[in-house]
């Protein structure tokens, strides 16, 4: 009889542990609908990893002040503009294109088009496409001033600051990846590293330049791709979440089942737009706040 009430007793113990761990599930992620920012007050930072597919596209904000990194490809062009107008964007601070490929400034001439930029970084790199020369067109009609970022060079905004570590501005490489700019955004709730398409050979380059890496927040180089995400570049970072920017099903393989298991290394919590839909971090006096759009 004893050990039948002492089972007994168990059972609600673990009952309540259970409803404890799915409320906490709840309030880290919300899988049911889109993403959105209910319970952000304007107070603090709103990052958002926007669905693009297979691309790249992350908005940060305090409401006043935006940075946008990247707009995934043409094809995610008028999309990225809907979101960034459903988030209350009438103008953008700070644009960044992080290098020539097509999945990362392939949607930016649709957000010139349609937003005022104060200005665009953008690194000294041509590449001989359609989809570049269109950038540079939008750019042109719309007479907006571009900057090369210059290693720790950085950018003051409302409520944060951005830090660009890398490229060099006289760098020359094979790899257009490795013209990624990479930026770290800073401010008092919480840092983000926003890396492009970078691959290890940069992430050895910014270990050894003693930047800071730091960061709550990564986005994982080159969609997780293997060719980044080193073990030491993740330690260096160690990040709370991370979140891989790729398409459902997509041909490379991204992410890389060696990368998920170094990020599993460090008790990262992994978001991935491929499953995971947009992802919305809100980064406040109350700590960092997390929804999903799946």
């Amino acid at each position: 009889m004893a050990a039948n009430n002492k089972g007994r007793r168990v059972l609600p113990l673990v009952a309540t542990a259970l409803l404890a761990l799915a409320i906490w599930y709840g309030t880290q992620r919300d899988p049911a609908g889109p993403a959105d920012i209910s319970g952000w007050d304007g107070e603090g930072l709103l990052a958002v990893f926007i669905d693009v597919g297979q691309g790249a596209c992350v908005l940060v904000g305090d409401g006043d002040d935006w940075l946008l990194v990247d707009a995934g490809p043409p094809e995610a062009g008028d999309d990225v503009v809907a979101e960034l107008r459903r988030r209350g964007v009438d103008s953008l601070s700070i644009v960044v294109a992080t290098h020539p490929h097509s999945d990362h400034i392939g949607g930016l001439p649709d957000v010139l088009a349609s937003f005022a930029v104060d200005a665009l970084y953008m690194p000294r790199a041509v590449h001989d496409t359609p989809t570049f020369d269109a950038l540079m067109d939008a750019i042109e009609e719309k007479d907006i001033d571009i900057h090369a970022p210059r290693p720790g060079q950085t950018a003051a905004l409302a409520g944060m600051r951005a830090r660009f570590l890398h490229p060099p501005e006289d760098a020359r490489y094979s790899d257009y990846n490795e013209y990624s700019v990479v930026v770290r955004v800073e401010s008092e709730w919480g840092d983000l590293l926003i890396t492009g398409d970078m691959t290890d050979d940069v992430e050895r380059d910014l270990l050894g330049e003693g930047f800071p890496l730091t960061a709550d927040i990564l986005q994982v180089p080159h969609h997780g791709s293997d060719t980044s995400s080193s073990a030491a570049f993740l330690e260096a970072v160690y990040p709370r979440y991370a979140v891989v920017q790729c398409g459902l099903d997509n041909s490379y393989g991204h992410p890389h089942t060696r990368v998920l298991a170094r990020l599993e290394k460090l008790s990262v919590q992994l978001f991935r737009t491929d499953r995971d839909g947009t992802v919305v971090f809100t980064l406040t006096d109350d700590g960092i706040g997390v929804s999903a759009g799946r």
